[in-house]
C-alpha cells in the first residue's frame, strides 16, 4: 500500500460502527470491537490491491453500504471486499488525428491491398 492509509482505518471504523448499529446476528461483542478492527485492518492491508486515497475511501464506504443493505448476519472482510466497486474508467482519449505523410499512407494502402482477404 502506498502512502499513508489512515483513511483506511477511518473508513473501517465507520463501516464497523454502521454494522454494529444494525445489531446483526453473530456480531462481535462490544468489548471486542477494537480487536475486530485490528483484524479487519490486517486483512485489508494484506490484500494485493492498489489503494488510492483519492478514490478508495468512497468506494469502500459504498462496499460497506452494499453489504449492510443485504446482511442478515455479521459479514466477513471477504464479503465487504467482494462488494468493493471497480475503479472508475480512465478518461477517454481524444480521437486520433492523422498526421501521416502521404507516402506512408500510400504504403499502408498497398499493404492492406496485399494482405486483405481475396474474394473468390
Amino acid at each position: 500500500m502506498q502512502g499513508s492509509d489512515e483513511w483506511l482505518q477511518d473508513v473501517l471504523i465507520d463501516g464497523l460502527q454502521m454494522l454494529l448499529a444494525l445489531r446483526l446476528r453473530d456480531a462481535p461483542p462490544a468489548d471486542t470491537i477494537t480487536m475486530t478492527l485490528d483484524v479487519w485492518l490486517l486483512v485489508f492491508r494484506s490484500r494485493p490491491m492498489r489503494w488510492d486515497s483519492a478514490t478508495s475511501p468512497q468506494r469502500l464506504r459504498q462496499a460497506f453500504l452494499n453489504v449492510a443493505a443485504k446482511a442478515e448476519r455479521w459479514p466477513t472482510p471477504a464479503q465487504v471486499l467482494a462488494e468493493y466497486p471497480a475503479p472508475p474508467p480512465p478518461p477517454a482519449l481524444p480521437p486520433p488525428t492523422s498526421k501521416m505523410p502521404p507516402h506512408v499512407r500510400a504504403q499502408l494502402a498497398l499493404l492492406r491491398q496485399h494482405y486483405s482477404p481475396r474474394t473468390r
